[in-house]
This record gives C-alpha cells, structure tokens and sequence, in this order.
C-alpha cells in the first residue's frame, strides 16, 4: 500500500508468511522537505534504518543525529522526530514478543527507550547490513533483505512462554483493551504475579499498561470518522464520563480529544493513523 502526502511517500508492506507471528509490517518512508513526525503510544517493537539523510529527536539545527540502526521497545507516551530535507527510512514494526526473542533481554529496559543497535549485547545487523541495504535499488527487495536476517536471527532463538503471551495480547485485542488483568489471568489459567511478570519480561509493560494502549487505538479509530460524536466515543471505549475520557486521553498524546480533532483537521497529515501522524515543519 501507498499513501502519498504532500512531499512525503509512505509505502507499507505486509510480512512474509513465516514472520506473522513477529512482524507486523514494515514502513518505507520518503521525504523531500522537513517533516516532523509523532509517534502515538504503542506496544510494538521497532527498528528503524536510517538509509539517507537525518532523522533525529531534536531539530535539525540542534545536530543530533540518531543511529543508523535504532532499537525501540514499548512506549507509553507520545514521541517526536525532526527530519532534513530529504530523508529516507525503513521502520520494521514488530510484535510486542518480537525484540525479546531477538535480543533475549528483559524488556523493560526498552520501555520508552531508543537504543543504537551497538547497544545490544547481541547484535542484529552487524556485518554492515544497513551499507549493504542501502545499496539496494527497489524497495521490495530492500525488505526481503531484511525479512532474511530476521529469519536467521529468529531461527536461532526459542520461548515457549511466547505463546502464552501470543495469546494474552489476542484475548486483549479481542477486547479492544477492554478487559482486567484478573480476568485475563482466568482465562489463561495462570496466577496474576505471573501473568504480570511476563508482560514485564517480554513486552517491557504492566498488564493494564498494554491494555490502555490498546484501548486507546481503539479510540483513535473513531476518531477517524466523519461526524464523531466524543460522547459517542467516551462511551464506546467504556469511560463513566467525559472528563476521565479527557484525561486518559491526554495522558497518552499530550491534548484532549477535542484539540486532537482540531489540530487534525488543521494541520496534521495522518500517514498511518494508529503509528504515526506528520506535518510539515514551518
């Protein structure tokens, strides 16, 4: 799929069939003027290559440039990025098991952390993978590149705690984030100390934390919508009353749903609309 905004191409692909159960889909994302990007809360993993130009956490002028190979885990607050003027990256969205069984590592150390890929105890892309993906002309070869290290990499590693958590997030998404830990825990016959200490583990968040993300991709799937009625949402996503469906929802992006719908309307440009939205720096 490819969505063209202004200055800006997005092309997303779905994952090989062996990858389902680790990856999402992948992102090839093209600028030719400053962008700036936000990045919603989300309880997937990603890499991100950095193939031409900058992508950095600050603003161009502040020269700070990021990695060519960025490691993130979960997060549960919005994040922003500053582009140069014409960039290029491959963001590789994973599942929120994926990066424990690549790193083997315990993932609240990646909670709301970026990480250079020389970080890691256990590399992913050495041999100087990014040079050599860089070199690739067409985008789908660039991701089937890709798809092969992960493969090597995934079939050097195994959890067989990964399908119960494989589970656990399938019975939460299920519910659009709308179910408790305790109830959970019953379905999966498993005590709530250890239900929560895998979620620790393997996903860096707490139970209810991945549920309010969850929860809140729900909503912005409403928000989506022509004609939304914010009571009509607050309701869907179970909240008692618009001022605990307001600060929720400012909790996570930073504004309340009222300022998200007119700023969207305004000036953001919703690449993807449950990962990131961009505008144009002025």
């Amino acid at each position: 799929m490819i969505e063209c905004q202004q200055n800006i191409v997005t092309k997303r692909y779905l994952p090989d069939p062996s990858l389902l159960n680790e990856v999402c889909f992948y992102h090839i994302i093209k600028g030719v003027t400053k962008q700036s990007f936000t990045f919603l809360p989300d309880s997937i993993n990603v890499i991100v290559f950095q193939l031409h130009g900058s992508v950095n956490t600050r603003p161009p002028e502040a020269g700070h440039n990021l990695a060519s190979v960025r490691l993130s885990g979960a997060f549960t607050n919005s994040r922003s990025f500053y582009t140069s003027d014409y960039f290029e990256v491959i963001m590789v969205h994973l599942k929120p098991w994926a990066l424990h069984r690549l790193l083997n590592v315990h993932m609240n150390g990646y909670r709301n952390y970026i990480f250079e890929e020389s970080d890691s105890s256990n590399p992913i892309f050495e041999d100087n993978f990014v040079s050599r993906l860089s070199e690739i002309s067409e985008d789908r070869q660039k991701i089937k590149f890709i798809e092969q290290r992960l493969k090597n990499k995934l079939a050097m590693t195994s959890n067989p705690r990964t399908e119960e958590l494989i589970r656990a997030v399938g019975l939460i998404d299920d519910q659009m984030g709308l179910l408790s830990s305790s109830i959970l825990a019953g379905h999966l016959n498993m005590s709530l100390k250890t239900l929560e200490r895998r979620f620790n583990e393997m996903i860096g968040l707490t139970v209810k934390e991945y549920t309010s993300i969850i929860r809140l991709k729900n909503i912005f799937r409403h928000l989506q919508m022509d004609h939304i009625s914010l009571t009509n949402v607050a309701y869907e996503a179970e909240f008692y009353d618009q001022s605990h469906f307001n600060r929720f929802f400012k909790k996570y992006t930073g504004m309340t749903p009222k300022e998200f719908l007119s700023t969207r309307n305004k000036s953001i440009k919703i690449v993807d609309f449950l990962q990131l939205y961009a505008r144009q720096l002025h």
